[in-house]
């Protein structure tokens, strides 16, 4: 008798770990995948030099979102606008009326998401929650002396995405809202077409389990890509610390294109905007999870190149046609909206189907055609 209750026992903590576990995959509002728009996000990182931060400024300045049906809520139509993870005294200080400050204002200005990367970028999985404290809190102080309104930032990512549970603890702290630090993706279950969607950390990471309870905090996560098949071969011949066979990245430009002794795996222009392009289209055949991409704006800089990152392969311009190609890519997919980091958690907490671009008809002929107007 003991033994069956035993059995019983086991199978119903099992059952709780597999709800818990695909309810992380579940869109939320319970909505079906062609309900829900395709988010994708790029944050930037870093972002102390002003030159890097302005290509991407004014490539987006008049992009716009596929249109929908004029949908606010589903971001129809929206100006295509990313997140800027900054640092305040990494290669430069930040102050008030410098360039670089400058542009911090006119990305928050023009509808640009602005983060907390630190201060000084030196943080490790070791930190000491006193120094976390102060690294995050002083960023945040400097970026709202320059009049970004500090409860506006209310994202966070870590340097090197190093962190520890001190981490969070000050990030609930200081009335952050979320985080995307932790990786997700790596595990044998996750194929593409079913990342795990942004989760609360009420009750720790699913992903990290270092990380305990941090009650209203949110986890974006960062996200693995995903390199195509037919690129596969050719990557893992030179760079041979590659995953053949699932193709999972970490989903850094870094660890894309840096070169191998420096931790990257040496992409390509051809090879980084196909893994880019692949990723998405794998995410759009399954659940919808948001296509959140780590970059850092000094790495598509010609002064950056030798000095901060190696790249074996590609120049910096090379790096920002990849960028820009992979945006217009985005965007010729009716269902892609890419929007800030904090426009997708906004959106987890109050999910809205997309308003169906044509309503079905008694004539199936009919509707084929009205799809393709």
């Amino acid at each position: 008798m003991r033994k069956i209750s035993y059995i019983a026992l086991l199978s119903v903590i099992f059952s709780l770990i597999v709800k818990d576990v695909s309810a992380s995959r579940k869109i939320p509002g319970n909505l079906t995948a062609e309900q829900t728009p395709q988010f994708v996000s790029i944050g930037f990182d870093d972002n102390y030099y002003a030159d890097g931060m302005a290509w991407i400024l004014n490539y987006l300045k008049k992009i716009k979102n596929p249109a929908g049906k004029n949908n606010p809520q589903t971001f129809d139509g929206a100006p295509v606008r990313v997140s800027f993870f900054n640092n305040t005294n990494n290669a430069e200080q930040v102050v008030p009326g410098t360039a670089l400050a400058n542009t911090y204002v006119e990305a928050y200005k023009d509808g640009h998401e602005i983060g907390n990367h630190t201060k000084t970028h030196t943080t490790s999985a070791t930190t000491t929650r006193n120094v976390w404290q102060a690294e995050i809190a002083d960023c945040k102080q400097e970026l709202a002396s320059l009049n970004i309104p500090s409860g506006k930032i209310i994202g966070f990512r870590a340097p090197f995405l190093l962190y520890n549970d001190s981490t969070f603890t000050m990030l609930e702290k200081l009335g952050f809202l979320y985080d995307c630090s932790i990786e997700n993706g790596f595990d044998d279950q996750t194929d593409g077409s079913n990342f795990a969607w942004p989760y609360q950390l009420d009750k720790g990471s699913r992903d990290n389990k270092t990380i305990k309870a941090h009650p209203g905090l949110w986890e974006l996560p960062s996200y693995a890509v995903i390199v195509p098949p037919g690129l596969r071969q050719q990557i893992k011949k030179k760079f041979s610390d590659f995953d053949e066979n699932t193709g999972k990245i970490t989903g850094l430009d870094w660890n894309l294109v840096a070169g191998y002794s420096e931790g990257g795996s040496g992409l390509t222009k051809d090879e980084y905007l196909g893994t880019l392009k692949y990723t998405l289209d794998q995410r759009l055949k399954g659940n919808r999870a948001p296509m959140l991409f780590g970059a850092h704006t000094p790495f598509y800089t010609a002064k950056a190149m030798g000095v901060d990152i190696h790249p074996p392969n590609l120049s910096s311009q090379e790096m920002r046609e990849v960028i820009q190609e992979f945006i217009n890519y985005a965007l010729t997919k009716p269902d892609v909206r890419i929007v800030p980091f904090c426009k997708i958690l906004e959106w987890c907490k109050n999910p809205v189907a997309l308003t169906p671009r044509f309503k079905k008809s008694k004539h199936p002929q009919a509707d084929i055609q009205m799809s393709l107007k």
